[in-house]
């Protein structure tokens, strides 16, 4: 019976064909994690394994347990202690696996992984602060600080660095960091050629501990000057030499146009190139890396347009236009062109005359001219004149008015695109101010006069009218009463203002009408038998007035008349 035990017990020990690995998914270089090992039979943990597992890692540095063991109480599962000392390059990351593998079996294994970041207590990475910009061949301050993996200082870094060049700097030899230095020290670096110098530190026992500048360090060649001139101004659309050079050797131009916008576009490696107008910038380089730039502006010379005077703003009615140069000396290679009419007089000289083609309505004059002191094409466009018939607008319209009596007047129809303009003395226009046809008020001050300007084709005239001011008629002397004998007639007189004056007499009190008896400023009376009243009413086109009532008193005596006016 004992025999037969033994043997189920190196059964049960073969079982295993796995061991499961569990692990931390992080850890920190330094700092010990916890490893536990399963050994699995079909996923199944073997209760019984007891052989003996080796560890191993990819990181070379790891502090592995040792090759242990299992024994019964362990059940299959045993938990160990490691450490990963090692991550990435300078202050990055590492996945790195820790591998369990059965001694006497090594297809009895299991694998997993961590990510490993650097302890903040170790330096990894080099920090150095420099001059945005310096001058070529004078030495500069620099400034090294030894930084964690969180990009802290390290005051206790006591390790040695070295500088690596980046083309040609002369740099400080090798250094070793003291306790006073607390992480950081100051260094005299010199930049031997131009344009820029990059340059980094590491340390001398890890090359994976390193760092260096943010940017490079801009790098001035004073001692090295470019120019850049051209021989402008030139005229629109021409173009003008543009001339580089330096005042040291150098080994290459390069000449840079700004467009409109901004961009800027290379056009030239030639020392001496050809431009349009604009702004270009030469860059001139010496073989040391030294770099100089210059600016040069080619103008545009904006000849001055010839001074250019016409017999007339616009052709109304027979004849010819004439334009003539008043600055001609200045101008030569003259030429005229007239669309809508024809050059009759005068071609190639400064004073032409011409003549509208039938049926035009417009000439369009230019002249072509080159400015004699530059040469420049000195072409313009000189007018528009309009070509159309007179304009002689008549105002139809009332010759007599009252005082605001809305009246209206009228000028003919002057064409498609005439155009009309009114104004009033005495009066007010209340509508149609821009039309043909108005409608006006007078004021009552005195005589309106309209004015009518009617404009097409270019050609405008003016026309006026006076229309004349009527006034509301006023008795200036009433009717007198007057006696008579029995038998007798009476005359009598009313005089008034106003003009045009209509008169109506009636026999009664002032204001009834129901008998009508004379139309003149003097009236006689039938022959009377009883005292009669009577009254007249004046009036015109603007208005009427009534008198006052004459009494006529008829007397059976004989005397002397007795006026009586009521």
């Amino acid at each position: 019976m004992k025999l037969l035990c033994v043997l189920l017990v190196a059964v049960s020990a073969n079982a295993a064909t796995s061991l499961d690995v569990q692990m931390p998914h992080t850890s920190t270089t330094g700092i010990a994690f916890n490893v536990t090992v399963t050994a699995r039979q079909s996923g199944v943990t073997d209760t019984g394994y007891n052989g003996t597992v080796h560890f191993t890692s990819d990181d070379p540095k790891a502090d592995l347990p040792p090759d242990y063991t299992f024994v019964p109480a362990d059940a299959g599962t045993h938990t160990f202690s490691a450490t990963m000392n090692s991550a990435g390059p300078s202050i990055g990351t590492a996945n790195h696996a820790l591998t369990a593998t059965d001694t006497a079996n090594s297809t009895v294994r299991g694998v997993n992984g961590t990510t490993v970041h650097w302890n903040d207590n170790v330096v990894r990475t080099f920090s150095i602060t420099a001059p945005a910009e310096v001058d070529r061949t004078v030495p500069f301050q620099v400034e090294v600080r030894a930084l964690n993996a969180s990009l802290m200082v390290m005051p206790s870094y006591t390790g040695t660095i070295t500088f690596v060049p980046y083309v040609q700097e002369t740099v400080p030899p090798d250094y070793t960091f003291t306790p006073a230095d607390a992480g950081r020290h100051t260094f005299s670096i010199t930049a031997n050629r131009g344009y820029q110098s990059r340059f980094n530190v590491q340390d001398v026992s890890d090359n994976d501990i390193f760092g260096g500048l943010y940017e490079p360090v801009s790098v001035q060649c004073p001692e090295l000057t470019a120019m850049a001139s051209n021989n402008g101004p030139v005229c629109p659309h021409s173009t003008a030499m543009l001339f580089g050079s330096a005042n040291l050797s150098v080994i290459s131009y390069s000449w840079v146009f700004r467009t409109i916008s901004g961009h800027m576009t290379e056009v030239s490696t030639a020392q001496n190139t050809v431009g349009s107008p604009g702004t270009y910038f030469l860059t001139v380089g010496q073989s040391n890396g030294c770099y100089a730039s210059a600016q040069t502006t080619i103008a545009v010379h904006d000849p001055n347009p010839a001074q250019v005077t016409l017999s007339a703003n616009a052709l109304c009615g027979p004849g010819n236009l004439r334009a003539t140069i008043t600055n001609a000396s200045e101008y030569s290679n003259l030429n005229w062109t007239a669309a809508g009419g024809t050059i009759v007089s005068g071609q190639g000289t400064p004073s032409v005359e011409i003549a509208p083609v039938s049926g035009s309505t417009m000439i369009s004059l230019s002249l072509g001219a080159t400015e004699t002191s530059s040469g420049c094409d000195a072409s313009r466009a000189v007018a528009a004149v309009p070509v159309g018939s007179p304009v002689t607008p008549t105002i139809s319209a009332v010759t007599e008015t009252c005082a605001q009596v809305t009246q209206s007047a009228s000028v003919a129809d002057a064409g498609s695109g005439a155009t009309y303009a009114w104004t009033i003395s005495n009066g007010s226009i209340t509508s149609g101010a821009g039309t043909r046809t108005i409608q006006y008020v007078p004021n009552g001050s005195g005589d309106v006069t309209l004015s009518a300007t009617v404009m097409n084709g270019g050609c405008s005239g003016t026309g006026s009218k006076v229309i004349s001011f009527k006034e509301t008629p006023e008795i200036t002397q009433q009717p007198h009463g007057t006696t008579v004998h029995s038998g007798e007639t009476a005359t009598l007189t009313v005089a008034a203002s106003g003009g045009n004056l209509r008169y109506r007499w009636y026999e009664g009190s002032t204001g009834d009408r129901t008998k009508f008896v004379g139309f003149y400023p003097e009236f006689m009376t039938k022959t009377l038998s009883a005292t009669t009243s009577y009254w007249v009413e004046v009036e015109n086109d603007c208005g009427s007035v009534q008198s006052l009532t004459a009494v006529v008193s008829v007397s059976n005596t004989v005397g002397k008349r007795r006026a009586v006016m009521h």
